[in-house]
Order: structure tokens, then C-alpha cells, then sequence
């Protein structure tokens, strides 16, 4: 019963998190980036390949969300 309530949480800090980042959130990129570390953090104790595969996914992100293009979105 745990472990689903705790991947129905994290799911649904994801979704919050995309549908605020939308709206211009600081708070939410902040979010996103947060939920992907824990991602990353938890292949860790997986398989490399789940591993390098977190980890692909959250550079990108990461860059898109924190670029300083971006910047005057999120004020």
C-alpha cells in the first residue's frame, strides 16, 4: 500500500509540476528538476543502463529549464 501511494505521489508532483511550469512558476522548474534528481538517485540502486538513461533525459531538461532565455518566463 505504501509503495503505491509513494509512485502515485511522485507521479502527481510531476504533472503539478508541468502543468504550473506551463503557467510560468518559478517554483515548479524547481519541482521538475527535484523529481528528476530523485529519478536519477533511485536508478542508482538499478541497473547502469537505467542509470545513463535518467540521466540522458534529465540533462536536457535540465538545460532547457534553466537557460536564461528562459529566465523571464518564470518571473
Amino acid at each position: 500500500m505504501i509503495d503505491i501511494s509513494l509512485t502515485w505521489g511522485t507521479r502527481a508532483l510531476a504533472i503539478v509540476g508541468g502543468i504550473k511550469t506551463l503557467h510560468g512558476r518559478n517554483w515548479a522548474r524547481w519541482l521538475l528538476a527535484a523529481w528528476m534528481v530523485f529519478h536519477v538517485v533511485l536508478s542508482l540502486f538499478q541497473s547502469l543502463g537505467e542509470t545513463v538513461a535518467h540521466c540522458v533525459i534529465f540533462g536536457p531538461l535540465a538545460y532547457l529549464l534553466f537557460r536564461k532565455s528562459v529566465a523571464p518566463f518564470f518571473r
